[in-house]
């Protein structure tokens, strides 16, 4: 079970990676930054959780290409800041 210290962990992260690509995380943020310590750990966490390759992982190219088409990426993560 993930702690709190570590889920905020996780989440801040994400967050400072979305701000520096003027995104906004998703109200899935919570619950994706649990999966993501379960899944891999806090030393991991920024691979992704959905699509698991290579090319895939928190703010890569693939998912700024996902952004840019469809306004978030397919982990419904990271998302177009609101105008």
């Amino acid at each position: 079970m993930s702690s709190e210290k570590d889920i905020e962990y996780v989440i801040n992260n994400m967050k400072f990676l979305a701000s520096m690509h003027d995104l906004e995380l998703t109200d899935n943020a919570p619950k994706i930054a649990k999966a993501k310590l379960m899944f891999f750990g806090k030393d991991d966490w920024n691979k992704c959780c959905c699509v698991r390759d290579d090319k895939h992982f928190c703010i890569s190219q693939s998912c700024l290409e996902e952004i840019n088409n469809k306004g978030i990426c397919d982990c419904r993560l990271y998302k177009k800041k609101e105008q």
